[in-house]
């Protein structure tokens, strides 16, 4: 599927954050990094706090990025390696930070929703349409990626949750301390069962955010209940939503009364099917309430107690701000509790006691700061 979408940037007449002075005078356009800021988006938001579940990233570019100016109009693609961009829930996360970036900076947009076997060939299609920058979602594309960016060394690469060997500086690998996610989770659930038993409902072994949000999530668990028990299964497929279901049943005959499913739509059938028979479920990367659950708009919304929430859009996002700024690097960026790009989504209508938000809290912070540490913690932080 392609759809380009062009924007014009308007000008921002804002103040900007002291935080947001790269350097003396205009920034440099994208098209000469030579001249770049030493100092990047990650950066600044890292120093400024982070940013909160709920923040959007329009104030987020009038109050810090409102003063960057882009000479020529950019053109930006993304790429999906399975689903579209209206999944509810990875895929949309970064089409959204772009789009974001787009009405900030003036891009235009196209994007394509891929299939595993065609990667490559999609990939260089957005290319050789003269892409300034390219986004491509998800693991699976690592490989493709690497391959195209080492070809095409003019093109900056945004990949999201990706691991290569690759070392280019037109490579940004934007990875998340899922670890910390599924920790967050893993708490919720050791403090709110009742039966003892909790179950994650995981996409394919073979995908390392997965395994780290699976072990997150067993690590938090035993951090506030080490009498739980968690069971684990992981399912071969993203998109199975009946297959998600089924496993949630399963694990519901075994005893659990709280779901995490980490595995894109699959996850979001588990945790809908749950919440329809009573059990309480925790959602994964966006607030599952707004998409799986419509706002409250499907039966069983007020069963979902938060989602952990992995910022994609605001890590697409700051990426982009450096296409734009000049500020582009290649290299690995571990978005964290520390910066706002992992965090946690409010309880909506889920009837949970006040203290169990404070506890979590707690733990985000103490995540955040470094006192509390997760199950693992993806390597090579540049961010």
């Amino acid at each position: 599927m392609r759809l380009t979408v062009p924007f014009r940037a308007a000008a921002f007449a804002v103040l900007v954050l002291a935080t947001a002075a790269c350097g003396a005078g205009t920034p440099a356009p994208a098209t000469t990094p030579a001249a770049a800021p030493a100092t990047s988006a990650v950066d600044l938001t890292r120093e400024a706090g982070g940013v909160t579940a709920d923040a959007d990233l329009g104030a987020l570019c009038r109050e810090r990025f409102g003063d960057i100016e882009v000479e020529r109009v950019l053109r930006v693609g993304l790429i999906t390696d399975s689903g579209d961009v209206r999944d509810g829930s990875f895929n949309q996360f970064a089409y959204e930070g772009m789009q974001a970036a787009a009405r900030c900076f003036g891009f235009e947009t196209s994007y394509i929703a891929s299939g595993t076997s065609e990667n490559e060939a999609h990939l260089r299609e957005l290319v050789e349409e003269g892409m300034d920058a390219v986004i491509t979602v998800g693991f699976p594309l690592a490989a493709a990626t690497a391959t195209v960016a080492a070809s095409h060394p003019d093109v900056q690469f945004i990949g999201v949750d990706q691991v290569t060997d690759y070392d280019g500086d037109n490579y940004a690998r934007v990875t998340f301390s899922d670890d910390q996610a599924g920790f967050l989770a893993g708490a919720v659930a050791g403090m709110l069962t009742g039966s003892g038993i909790v179950g994650v409902v995981a996409g394919p072994d073979d995908i390392p955010p997965v395994v780290a949000l699976a072990d997150g999530f067993e690590a938090g668990v035993a951090s506030l209940a080490a009498d739980v028990t968690v069971l684990r299964e992981h399912l071969d497929s993203f998109s199975d939503q009946e297959g998600g279901a089924a496993q949630a049943d399963e694990f519901a005959a075994s005893g659990a009364d709280v779901i995490y499913a980490p595995a894109g739509l699959t996850g979001s059938g588990a945790i809908l099917h749950a919440a329809q028979q009573g059990h309480w479920v925790i959602g994964v990367d966006q607030d599952q309430y707004l998409t799986t659950f419509q706002g409250g708009g499907v039966t069983g919304s007020d069963r979902i107690v938060t989602s952990t929430v992995k910022r994609v859009d605001l890590g697409v996002f700051l990426q982009l701000v450096d296409v734009a700024a000049g500020a582009f690097r290649g290299g690995p960026v571990v978005m964290d509790a520390a910066t706002g790009g992992v965090t946690y989504a409010p309880a909506h209508e889920a009837a949970i006691p006040e203290d169990v938000h404070t506890r979590l809290e707690e733990i985000r912070a103490g995540l955040a700061s470094g006192e509390l540490q997760a199950a693992s913690s993806p390597g090579g932080d540049r961010g």
